[in-house]
């Protein structure tokens, strides 16, 4: 995606229909909006949005660098920097003497490409500029680290869904977390029925427990929002007091998870003896 966009910017840039450098293009506008369309895209086919808005961010430094004086020699070695880091941490892994136990070809490949690679080595490069080393020079030197780190980013993402186990959900073991939290929040909610509250806040309290469940739709929160804004600051002391309320609400919630955690010790004791 932050490929074509870069194609798109510099088609642009070479239309007969450009405007002045003053004057944004209308394809321009696109790229305000590239990280929120990078990252909601890689999410939704399973890929970290984060490392693709990285990726693509690196992308665009590369068009900025180097525009239209781009030289496809220094992508070459920004590959070829990223099969010997490869191949030097496969071998690293697969026959170190400091590793201990057997290490098998896959693992060692999963080491091997784990991780952002030339990240530190890219920030170092730039101490060079003080050197006062040739532009071009020093230029490769960058482009090639962008190149490093993308590739680091990039093929694992593609490689691991391959070779990796696929992660299967327990969909027992999710019903099972979600009844005991509405167990857990139900009792805590019967615990504060059993104390004096003030109508205010026992509607807060009761709002914000259901949330815990959600059992609240957006109107629900629009409603609450509204309510709460039109109300009076409280005081210093009933601002505390509430706290505490909420602070004893949360208390009756852990109470409730130490009771079961203590009633699955005893049961897995006494299936011990039979």
């Amino acid at each position: 995606m932050a490929t074509l966009l870069v194609f798109l910017r510099q088609e642009s840039f070479r239309s007969k229909y450009h405007l002045s450098a003053g004057v944004a293009m209308p394809v321009e506008v696109i790229f305000f909006l590239t990280p929120l369309i990078i990252y909601f895209l890689a999410e939704e086919i399973h890929v970290s949005g984060i490392i693709a808005v990285v990726a693509a961010g690196l992308i665009h430094n590369v068009e900025f660098e180097r525009s239209r004086l781009t030289n496809a020699f220094i992508f070459y070695n920004g590959i070829i920097l990223y099969l010997a880091n490869l191949l030097i941490r496969y071998f690293y892994y697969r026959f170190s003497p400091s590793i201990k136990g057997k290490t098998s070809n896959k693992e060692a490949l999963i080491f091997s490409l784990g991780g952002i690679h030339g990240a530190v080595t890219f920030a170092l490069a730039y101490t060079l500029y003080d050197l006062r080393i040739n532009v071009a020079d020093f230029h490769l030197i960058l482009v090639s680290e962008i190149t490093l780190i993308l590739l680091s980013m990039i093929v694992p993402t593609i490689v691991f869904h391959m070779i990796l186990d696929k992660d299967i959900p327990d969909f027992d073991q999710r019903k099972e977390v979600d009844r005991v939290r509405v167990a857990m929040i139900e009792y805590a909610m019967d615990q504060m029925k059993k104390i004096y509250l003030p109508k205010k806040i026992r509607k807060q309290l009761k709002f914000d427990l259901r949330a815990q469940m959600n059992q609240t739709s957006m109107v629900d929160f629009a409603r609450e929002i509204k309510y709460t804004i039109k109300q009076k600051e409280l005081p210093d002391d009933q601002k505390e007091f509430r706290a505490e309320v909420y602070r004893y609400a949360f208390r009756q919630e852990r109470d409730y998870l130490g009771k079961i955690a203590q009633q699955e010790r005893i049961s897995s004791r006494l299936s011990g003896f039979i």
